[in-house]
């Protein structure tokens, strides 16, 4: 048996861009400095966070158990 964990950040999924797009000025939704703080300063792609979880999903990772895979932009969650 295998445990892995992916620990994810924001990803630009169409929930996310809708968010954005109406909270537009809203102190408390201010992702715009997170996001540039970020050493990639931008949001995930869902293509990004889903490689990670077929990585782990298949027979490539057969040997991978007890791992924290970050997919964060460098920004721990």
């Amino acid at each position: 048996m295998r445990f892995n964990v992916i620990v994810l950040s924001s990803a630009g999924t169409p929930m996310l861009v809708k968010e954005k797009a109406s909270s537009e000025g809203n102190p408390n939704f201010d992702n715009g400095e997170y996001i540039q703080k970020q050493p990639v300063p931008r949001d995930g792609a869902v293509t990004e966070l889903s490689d990670a979880v077929l990585y782990l999903a298949s027979n490539m990772s057969s040997c991978t158990t007890g791992g924290v895979s970050p997919v964060d932009g460098g920004i721990p969650a």
